[in-house]
């Protein structure tokens, strides 16, 4: 029968909250965010900034589930502390992140660059929670 291994909500909301904090820096003009919308074909006008409070957001509630779900995985596969929690998250990420999203190179007509700059904030969320997720475990 199956059974959900034992769920730490605490561990699961760190590791939303950090995976948030890591778009945040991600996305910022101090990193990658004047190169993330170039290549999306973002132009942002200061005197038009889209209102940003629903898609936080609807984002943290994607996060806390995608947390819980890694938390499932890190359960399954035994992991316990920062390098198995990461590993598992690394490996959800070649799975489940950069198989699935491939298609914005292949499809839309999308620069690679992109690819890579979208893809290395989900490496490097999920790495993170699924560190957090191990630790808790």
């Amino acid at each position: 029968m199956f059974a959900m291994p034992a769920v730490n909500w605490m561990a699961i909301v760190i590791a939303a909250v950090i995976q948030m904090v890591v778009g945040f820096l991600w996305y910022s003009p101090m990193l990658f965010g004047n190169a993330w919308m170039k290549m999306s074909g973002i132009k942002m006008d200061q005197k038009q900034k889209p209102d940003m409070m629903m898609p936080m957001v609807w984002m943290f509630l994607g996060t806390l589930v995608l947390s819980f779900v890694l938390s499932g995985f890190v359960g399954y596969a035994g992991a316990k502390g920062l390098v198995d929690g990461a590993f598992v998250g690394v490996m959800a990420w070649i799975g489940f992140i950069a198989t699935t999203t491939v298609h914005t190179v292949l499809f839309e007509n999308k620069p690679f660059k992109l690819y890579l700059l979208n893809n290395g904030h989900y490496l490097v969320g999920l790495a993170l929670a699924g560190a957090v997720l191990g630790y808790f475990a």
